[in-house]
Parts: C-alpha cells; structure tokens; sequence
C-alpha cells in the first residue's frame, strides 16, 4: 500500500511470485527485495529515481540470484548472500552497489563473507577470516 509515486508497489508479475514461500523481505528508499525459500529473489520498486543515480539494474543480476542464503539493503542498494561467501549487488552504485566506490574490496571480498549489516547509504561485511570491509558512501 501507500502512493505509487513513492512506495514501492508490485506488478502483477512480482504478486504471483510473493503469494508463498517468501522467508525474508528487507527494504529501502523506495523498494523491497524478498527472498525465496528456495534461494530466488523478487524485487520491486525504484532505486533510479534521481536522474543523477547510476548503477545495477536488478534486471542485470536477477539470473545470479540462485541459492541466496541472505539479503541486505541500504536505502538504494541491496546485497545477496550466497552459500559460498560471495555477494551480488545491485541498485546505486555510490550507494552500497560498488564495492569499489571507497577503495577495491574485491581481494577481501573473495575471500568470502560470513554476514553483512547495512546503513542508509553504506554495507559493512564480516569476512569469513574475522576481518570488516566496508563500502558505500562515506
């Protein structure tokens, strides 16, 4: 519910999908992403809605979203966690979706990550090793 030109309401493609089996739903600015009980994910809503945003379509990564584990979200990027450590992101890219926008975190991010934990425009990750990475807006 709410108003479509802020809330983030499904189309009919996404309410056929959110009829059952959704164990988890995280959401930001303008939009939600839902996980699936057996690892997909449904998106819906707006992360584009600033001229000036650049990013990841949800589009671009949906057929990566298999066996997801856990989701994230900052108010415009969200970030999957799958079973072997590794993250797919999507939405803002100065918003949490680049992992590179505050230093390259790729060496460290391969190394896999245990859990994550979200801000309004930053992610933080708990590497598998004990260490913390963040990226995001500073």
């Amino acid at each position: 519910w709410g108003t479509s030109g802020w809330a983030a309401i499904p189309g009919d493609a996404e309410k056929a999908k959110l009829t059952s089996g959704c164990s988890k739903i995280v959401g930001g600015y303008r939009s939600f992403a839902v996980l699936k009980d057996d690892g997909t994910v449904v998106w819906f809503g707006n992360l584009f809605y600033h001229s000036s945003f650049a990013g990841v379509e949800f589009a671009d990564v949906e057929s990566s979203l298999t066996n997801v584990v856990d989701l994230f979200a900052t108010l415009d990027a969200y970030a999957a966690l799958k079973p072997d450590g590794s993250i797919v992101t999507w939405g803002v890219d100065s918003r949490g979706q680049d992992t590179t926008f505050q230093g390259d975190q790729s060496a460290d991010l391969s190394l896999g990550v245990s859990t994550m934990a979200a801000t309004d425009y930053a992610f933080a990750a708990l590497l598998t090793t004990g260490k913390v990475i963040c990226w995001g807006n500073s």
